[in-house]
């Protein structure tokens, strides 16, 4: 009963609830104070007030939890990209290439079949990232394969000037 009431004021106590009729006080600055102690911040101070926290917290972001996209990505240490042609802008009646050319090779000590997320980032003269894109290929073990990677935003061709395999994944 005990570890009850223990766990429903810690439930209560990290969702900002408070009973006393105060709530938190949430100014900026940071700062702590209770009816004990004041540590300066903006946090401010209520006698009947057991723990109201000022300004800042230890929690960023907005909502609770984490959002994980299904299915999961891993990383795979033996699944290879290497770029084989870049994107280039069109020039005279040569139409513009928006999509650069990997060749993928799966992991050769799998089992079967495996799918694999490419990403592929579209870098400027100062090697900066332009644009990204990513693809998808199902490949047997150790199997290869040359996969078009699309710009995202083909717009953008004119200052790309090198295209960088930045990461082949499992995609289970």
């Amino acid at each position: 009963m005990r570890f009850t009431a223990v766990l429903a004021g810690v439930v209560l106590a990290l969702t900002g609830f408070s009973g006393h009729g105060h709530g938190k006080s949430s100014g900026g600055g940071g700062g702590c104070s209770n009816s004990h102690k004041s540590n300066g911040g903006s946090g401010y101070r209520h006698d009947d007030d057991y723990d109201s926290t000022g300004g800042s917290g230890s929690s960023s972001g907005s909502g609770s939890g984490s959002y994980t996209p299904s299915p999961t990505p891993s990383p795979s240490a033996t699944a290879t990209g290497t770029v084989v042609t870049c994107v280039s802008p069109a020039k005279g009646k040569r139409p513009a290439v928006t999509s650069a050319t990997v060749r993928v090779t799966g992991d050769p000590l799998a089992s079967g079949s495996h799918r694999y997320r490419l990403e592929v980032a579209f870098l400027g003269s100062a090697d900066e990232t332009v644009d990204t894109g990513s693809a998808f290929v199902t490949l047997d073990a150790g199997a290869a394969e040359s996969v078009k990677v699309p710009m995202a935003l083909p717009s953008r061709i004119a200052k790309v000037k090198d295209c960088r395999v930045v990461r082949v994944m499992e995609w289970s």
